[in-house]
């Protein structure tokens, strides 16, 4: 059927002619029991965007009665110059309104449900999609797609004899025709076909899901990125920690320094070989494992957690005597308030060994639920809301291994041979358990990205401190004894102590990478975690000794060494090198 230009009331009998004919049609459809598809009647000088089997069908200016035609048997085509896009089956579509008509019904239906502008409608075989002209609307193109592949026609039903009809052959379903460009007199919708960014990174600048801080729709043309509802990462850490501060612990003076000044503090020839800066503070290698997923297909509510370690850092010192070597302990002789040291090694008197080994660990994981803020084509910016754990461990020991070489009245004139072997050791543990609140943000450009975060946590640092001692003699001949109490820890500090304080633990997280398949990424990053009121070994060594309570003595005056709590901040920070998967 095609319109003929000419005479008005030629015109009108073609179209009168036109609508009994699909009207007689619909009524054999309906006794064959084939679901019609019934437009409606269009306002005068509106052109029906319809075509039926592939031929656009074009309406007079009298008013028409209902066309009815069978759904599986429509194809639908825009009046030029709007495109027409076939879609496979199950894929979602969005319906663009006209920039001028901002509040307009979407000229879609689904089964005769109309659908609101720009709502994603899902074209299947069995749900073709009508479009529907809304009433009092003229001149005005619309968007029409059709299911591809397309059901099959329909068979033909005769015409009544009684309502004269112009016929033509029914033609061939045709495919899309590409689109023609608008001329200045026509008023068309700005129509955007579904579109996406390499690798599935998202939905191309225009698209009608790609507006920053719209909540994704059921279904989506895109999800937010980046692509895959569930992934897991590794990265291995090159990471430092603050170091841990102990005072001297260790010093040694020139050979020929007297007795009395032998590894004391303040004299001109005493140097610190151990102690009085930072230990553990070295590089460490470390490892970190993130997963998470999606719960909803659009991927904006969802869980994630975290877990890493870094290897322990260890700290030894070892020094054995010469026979010209002075070697001491430092600390302060409650007696008289001065500097003080304990012989290790000096001629004539006490020779042996002296070692040093501190270690500390680091490790922790989260659980959180992330809820996104916005997102577009090529970014996203999610709520992390969670708990966060923290562990950090160090200890630090002391060993003497010495043996008398000569009476010394400072020694209690053992005997020749007589064997000391001392033990400190310095026990820290450090817990963290709280509820963190943080966001968490994605920006890609085509394959590369760039991610990071950003967290803070409040909560209850669990602080648990260990002190022991020990000195066990050995005289020639003679069975070992044991005593509690080395020369830091004595029984006026030795013990186990427990306290809880509050603290806040800031984490940042940069990550730089490339998506090298749909599925895998690589990248590099950089971390930053602070964590405050955390308690080492070196805040708890109290180096004041009232020497009356050195094994085998008995305490007499001040009960120093003593115990006290004192905190210190504790951070980490590195690179990290890592890989993740989504699927």
């Amino acid at each position: 059927m095609r319109y003929l230009e000419g005479d008005l009331e030629m015109r009108r009998q073609i179209a009168l002619a036109l609508g009994g004919c699909l009207a007689a049609a619909a009524v054999g459809l309906a006794q064959q029991g084939v679901a019609p598809v019934v437009l409606p009647v269009p306002a005068p000088q509106y052109q029906s965007p319809f075509a039926v089997t592939g031929s656009r069908v074009e309406t007079a200016p009298a008013m028409l009665p209902p066309a009815t035609v069978t759904a599986p048997a429509v194809q639908y085509a825009p009046v030029q110059p709007v495109q027409t896009y076939s879609v496979p089956a199950n894929q979602p579509v969005v319906m663009a309104a006209p920039s001028n008509v901002p509040m307009m019904e979407a000229p879609v239906a689904v089964q005769g449900t109309p659908i609101s502008v720009s709502q994603p409608v899902v074209v299947t075989p069995q749900a073709p999609v009508m479009a529907v002209a809304p009433a009092g609307t003229n001149n005005v193109q619309y968007i029409a797609v059709q299911p591809v592949p397309a059901p099959p026609r329909a068979p033909a039903v005769p015409a009544r004899p009684a309502v004269p009809a112009v016929t033509q052959p029914a033609t061939p379903a045709q495919p899309a025709q590409p689109a023609v460009a608008p001329n200045a007199n026509t008023t068309a919708n700005t129509v955007v076909p579904p579109q996406s960014l390499p690798n599935g990174l998202g939905c191309a600048p225009g698209s009608p899901c790609a507006s920053a801080c719209e909540p994704c729709k059921t279904p989506c043309c895109q999800v937010c990125g980046p692509t895959g509802r569930f992934w897991v990462s590794g990265e291995y850490l090159l990471w430092w920690t603050r170091g841990n501060t102990v005072p001297p612990l260790v010093t040694t003076s020139a050979a020929g320094t007297p007795r009395d000044q032998a590894g004391v503090l303040g004299q001109p020839t005493t140097m610190v070989v151990y102690g009085g800066d930072s230990i553990n503070d070295d590089i460490r290698s470390g490892f970190r494992l993130r997963f998470g997923g999606w719960l909803d297909c659009c991927q904006t509510s969802g869980l994630e957690g975290s877990y890493f370690f870094l290897g322990d850092s260890n700290d030894s010192f070892q020094s054995a005597c010469t026979p010209t070597s002075v070697v001491s302990r430092p600390f302060t002789n409650t007696g008289n308030g001065a500097q003080d040291a304990q012989l290790v090694c000096f001629p004539n008197v006490v020779t042996g060994s002296v070692s040093v080994d501190a270690n500390s660990s680091f490790q922790g994981f989260d659980v959180n639920y992330r809820k996104n803020l916005c997102c577009d084509c090529c970014y996203r910016t999610d709520w992390l809301l969670g708990f966060r754990y923290l562990r950090v461990d160090d200890d630090l020991t002391i060993r003497e291994d010495l043996t008398v070489v000569g009476q010394d009245p400072n020694l209690n004139n053992l005997p020749v041979g007589t064997r000391y072997q001392i033990t400190d050791s310095f026990q820290t543990r450090n817990e963290f358990y709280g509820p963190q609140i943080g966001l968490t943000g994605e920006r890609r450009w085509g394959a590369a990205f760039v991610n990071w975060r950003g967290l803070i946590a409040f909560g209850t640092n669990h602080k648990e401190v260990t002190i022991n001692g020990s000195t066990t003699i050995t005289q020639p001949g003679g069975a070992p004894t044991t005593y509690l109490g080395g020369l830091l820890a004595l029984p006026t500090n030795s013990g186990r102590y427990i306290k809880n304080d509050f603290a806040v633990v800031p984490e940042i997280g940069l990550n730089a990478g490339y998506q090298v398949t749909e599925h895998a990424r690589v990248f590099v990053g950089y971390s930053f975690i602070y964590w405050s009121n955390v308690t080492r070994t070196g805040d708890v060594i109290d180096t004041t000794v009232n020497t009356s309570q050195l094994p085998p003595g008995m305490l007499v005056g001040p009960a120093r060494p003593a115990f006290q709590w004192r905190d210190s901040d504790f951070w980490a920070q590195g690179i990290s090198f890592g890989a993740e998967l989504r699927y």
